[in-house]
């Protein structure tokens, strides 16, 4: 059985509810749905020429689809809406965004030289940036139905993610480090922007404003560079 979202039909009463989409809430309607044969036992059938499908429940919160196919026939995976590949793409952002207001911090505590003072101010201008922008993407995927996950844990699993050293860390030496990994962090950014124009133009807006601001950062910190 396939569950979709979609816009508002006409609501039923005797059906189940999904007021707040989810992978695990998805599962759960599904199987709520499974065991109410009569919806969709009488709609099962068959066709030679191609798998079939028949939309046997619709409320204001979803829609739900039988389908059957016989021996070589198929479906393949697909993204209704694109909105679990747009998913996918937020969520790395996010770590990506989470682990520079992390970074930004460390060196803004760590930072020594004839240059503390502008840096030390500029970096917390910098990390409330990345925690705004991660706030945009967070909320971007909520809004498109899944939840985001910037725990320490999920940050710490970001392959491309570097700890910085302990300890005094020169001001030239922060500057190389943040133009690093902003410019790092935007292709990124970019890269995922770009994929998000064949899954969902609103994610794709959001990251579009990621990317503008942490390209527009990176041409500031670059113009520190000695």
């Amino acid at each position: 059985m396939s569950v979709t979202a979609s816009p508002a039909p006409p609501a039923r009463t005797d059906l189940p509810r999904l007021r707040r989409p989810g992978p695990t809430r998805l599962y759960h309607l599904a199987r709520q749905l499974a065991d109410r044969t009569d919806l969709w036992r009488p709609h099962v059938r068959f066709a030679h020429e191609s798998r079939w499908s028949v939309r046997v429940a619709v409320t204001s919160d979803y829609e739900a689809w039988l389908l059957t196919w016989l021996p070589g026939q198929g479906t393949h995976w697909h993204d209704h809406g694109g909105s679990g590949g747009a998913f996918v793409v937020l969520q790395g952002t996010l770590v990506d965004l989470i682990d520079l207001a992390l970074v930004g911090k460390q060196l803004h505590w760590s930072i020594v030289g004839p240059q503390f003072r502008a840096l030390h101010l500029q970096l917390d201008e910098l990390v409330d940036s990345w925690r705004a922008l991660s706030d945009d993407v967070a909320e971007r995927a909520v809004a498109i139905g899944e939840f985001p996950d910037g725990q320490a844990d999920a940050v710490a699993a970001g392959e491309e993610l570097r700890k910085v050293q302990r300890g005094p860390i020169e001001d030239d030496a922060v500057v190389r480090e943040l133009a690093r990994r902003i410019a790092e962090a935007a292709e990124r950014a970019r890269a995922r922007m770009d994929r998000l124009g064949a899954l969902d133009g609103a994610s794709q807006d959001v990251l579009t404003d990621v990317v503008r601001e942490l390209e527009k950062q990176l041409w500031m910190v670059r113009a520190q560079l000695k």
